[in-house]
């Protein structure tokens, strides 16, 4: 079992309901094919087993992760920050959690996974610091740490 997977697991073993139905890898593709550059494989395999968090679930907001896209949100989200001339085009949001974007830093060759950057983003006045940080090394990581935190909400 991958590590991706694993994490799924738990977070759906914990709340069921949390969890869309996962895309196929045609309507991904479909989805990313002006994206720019290539995002990593556990990308593809996350969005397979889940399409984004159903946030209507209470469950999603202990970790603060309520806001975990869905697909089609994601790219809405994407082509609204590539509005700012000075965003870097690489970036692809998966979450936000109150002012912080996390996303998905892309590479010119796909890889199996890429780091999850995270930046300021408080409204769309230009309020904003493009300034990345590495906040976990993969979407599996932070998958995980998902997982950590709702199996242990008081920790």
């Amino acid at each position: 079992m991958s590590d991706l997977l694993e994490a799924f697991s738990r977070i759906i073993e914990l709340y069921p309901d949390m969890i869309k139905s996962g895309l196929k890898t045609e309507q991904i593709e479909e989805y990313v094919e002006e994206f720019p550059l290539k995002l990593p494989e556990e990308f593809f395999e996350f969005y397979k087993m889940s399409d984004g968090f159903n946030h209507s679930n209470p469950a999603t907001l202990i970790f603060g992760f309520g806001k975990l896209f869905s697909l089609s949100e994601a790219i809405e989200f994407y082509n609204e920050l590539r509005e700012y001339e000075d965003y870097y085009f690489g970036w692809f949001p998966v979450t936000q959690v109150e002012d912080k974007v996390y996303a998905i830093r892309a590479n010119p060759q796909q890889h199996q996974t890429s780091p999850i950057i995270t930046f300021d983003f408080i409204d769309s006045e230009n309020k904003h610091n493009w300034e990345p940080q590495i906040a976990y090394s993969s979407l599996t990581e932070m998958l995980l740490e998902v997982a950590y935190q709702l199996e242990n909400p008081y920790a």
